[in-house]
Protein backbone atom coordinates (compact mmCIF):
# COMPACT_ATOMS: atom_id res chain seq x y z
CA UNK A 1 0.00 0.00 0.00
CA UNK A 2 2.81 2.45 0.87
CA UNK A 3 4.53 1.55 -2.39
CA UNK A 4 1.43 2.50 -4.43
CA UNK A 5 1.09 5.76 -2.48
CA UNK A 6 4.72 6.62 -3.32
CA UNK A 7 4.09 5.94 -7.01
CA UNK A 8 0.89 8.00 -7.00
CA UNK A 9 2.68 10.88 -5.26
CA UNK A 10 5.54 10.74 -7.79
CA UNK A 11 3.07 10.78 -10.70
CA UNK A 12 1.15 13.72 -9.27
CA UNK A 13 4.38 15.70 -8.76
CA UNK A 14 5.60 14.83 -12.26
CA UNK A 15 2.30 15.98 -13.78
CA UNK A 16 2.44 19.21 -11.76
CA UNK A 17 5.97 19.91 -13.04
CA UNK A 18 5.08 19.13 -16.66
CA UNK A 19 1.89 21.19 -16.78
CA UNK A 20 2.85 24.02 -14.40
CA UNK A 21 3.54 27.60 -15.55
CA UNK A 22 7.20 26.72 -16.24
CA UNK A 23 6.70 23.09 -17.32
CA UNK A 24 7.65 21.45 -20.60
CA UNK A 25 4.11 21.81 -21.94
CA UNK A 26 4.63 25.60 -21.99
CA UNK A 27 7.54 25.37 -24.44
CA UNK A 28 6.69 27.36 -27.60
CA UNK A 29 10.06 27.96 -29.22
CA UNK A 30 13.78 27.29 -29.47
CA UNK A 31 15.90 29.65 -31.53
CA UNK A 32 19.64 29.22 -32.12
CA UNK A 33 21.50 32.51 -31.87
CA UNK A 34 23.78 33.69 -34.66
CA UNK A 35 26.84 35.87 -34.01
CA UNK A 36 25.90 39.56 -33.92
CA UNK A 37 22.50 41.09 -33.31
CA UNK A 38 19.44 38.80 -33.25
CA UNK A 39 16.17 40.79 -33.34
CA UNK A 40 13.21 39.22 -31.54
CA UNK A 41 9.48 39.82 -31.90
CA UNK A 42 6.33 38.82 -33.77
CA UNK A 43 7.09 40.76 -36.97
CA UNK A 44 8.27 38.72 -39.96
CA UNK A 45 11.41 40.86 -40.31
CA UNK A 46 12.89 39.62 -37.00
CA UNK A 47 15.75 37.14 -36.97
CA UNK A 48 13.87 35.32 -34.17
CA UNK A 49 10.12 35.42 -34.88
CA UNK A 50 7.57 34.41 -32.23
CA UNK A 51 3.97 34.54 -33.40
CA UNK A 52 2.13 34.72 -30.08
CA UNK A 53 -1.06 36.68 -29.32
CA UNK A 54 -0.21 40.11 -27.93
CA UNK A 55 3.56 39.64 -28.32
CA UNK A 56 5.32 42.84 -29.44
CA UNK A 57 6.26 43.11 -33.11
CA UNK A 58 9.71 44.38 -32.11
CA UNK A 59 10.53 43.15 -28.60
CA UNK A 60 14.26 43.86 -28.66
CA UNK A 61 17.47 42.15 -29.68
CA UNK A 62 20.02 39.68 -28.36
CA UNK A 63 23.68 40.46 -29.04
CA UNK A 64 25.83 37.34 -29.24
CA UNK A 65 29.62 37.45 -29.52
CA UNK A 66 30.14 33.68 -29.64
CA UNK A 67 30.67 33.39 -25.87
CA UNK A 68 28.20 35.72 -24.17
CA UNK A 69 24.69 37.06 -24.77
CA UNK A 70 23.19 40.41 -23.81
CA UNK A 71 19.65 41.65 -24.36
CA UNK A 72 18.36 45.14 -25.14
CA UNK A 73 14.61 45.84 -25.02
CA UNK A 74 12.92 47.87 -27.74
CA UNK A 75 11.70 51.31 -26.71
CA UNK A 76 8.32 51.13 -24.98
CA UNK A 77 8.38 47.36 -24.38
CA UNK A 78 8.00 46.19 -20.77
CA UNK A 79 10.52 43.41 -20.14
CA UNK A 80 11.21 42.13 -16.64
CA UNK A 81 13.76 39.90 -14.94
CA UNK A 82 12.97 38.67 -11.43
CA UNK A 83 9.98 41.05 -11.46
CA UNK A 84 12.13 44.14 -12.12
CA UNK A 85 12.04 46.12 -15.38
CA UNK A 86 15.11 45.84 -17.61
CA UNK A 87 16.21 47.76 -20.66
CA UNK A 88 19.61 46.09 -21.12
CA UNK A 89 20.94 43.00 -19.34
CA UNK A 90 23.78 40.51 -19.60
CA UNK A 91 22.21 37.05 -19.92
CA UNK A 92 23.49 34.12 -17.84
CA UNK A 93 22.93 30.87 -19.74
CA UNK A 94 21.66 27.66 -18.16
CA UNK A 95 25.00 25.80 -18.36
CA UNK A 96 27.06 28.49 -16.63
CA UNK A 97 24.47 29.78 -14.14
CA UNK A 98 24.92 27.09 -11.49
CA UNK A 99 22.25 26.86 -8.82
CA UNK A 100 21.12 30.45 -9.45
CA UNK A 101 19.66 29.39 -12.79
CA UNK A 102 19.75 31.27 -16.07
CA UNK A 103 18.64 34.86 -16.50
CA UNK A 104 14.93 34.67 -17.33
CA UNK A 105 13.15 37.54 -19.03
CA UNK A 106 9.38 37.96 -19.16
CA UNK A 107 6.96 39.84 -21.41
CA UNK A 108 3.34 39.19 -20.45
CA UNK A 109 2.83 35.41 -20.31
CA UNK A 110 6.00 34.72 -22.35
CA UNK A 111 9.33 33.97 -20.68
CA UNK A 112 12.68 33.19 -22.24
CA UNK A 113 16.23 32.31 -21.28
CA UNK A 114 19.51 31.41 -22.96
CA UNK A 115 20.63 27.80 -23.16
CA UNK A 116 24.11 26.54 -24.00
CA UNK A 117 24.59 23.19 -25.73
CA UNK A 118 28.23 22.38 -26.53
CA UNK A 119 29.34 25.46 -28.48
CA UNK A 120 25.81 26.55 -29.48
CA UNK A 121 23.70 29.16 -27.72
CA UNK A 122 19.93 29.29 -28.08
CA UNK A 123 16.87 31.03 -26.77
CA UNK A 124 14.28 28.79 -25.09
CA UNK A 125 10.82 30.39 -25.04
CA UNK A 126 7.85 29.40 -22.89
CA UNK A 127 4.29 30.73 -22.71
CA UNK A 128 2.31 30.03 -19.55
CA UNK A 129 -0.95 30.53 -21.43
Amino acid sequence: MVYQQDIDAWRAERLRKLTGPDGWTTLVGLYWLQPGSNSFGSSADNALKLDAPGFPSQMGHFDFDGKAVSFTAARGVQVTSDGKPVSTIQMMNDADAGTAGPTTLTVGSVSFHVIKRADRFGLRVKDSH
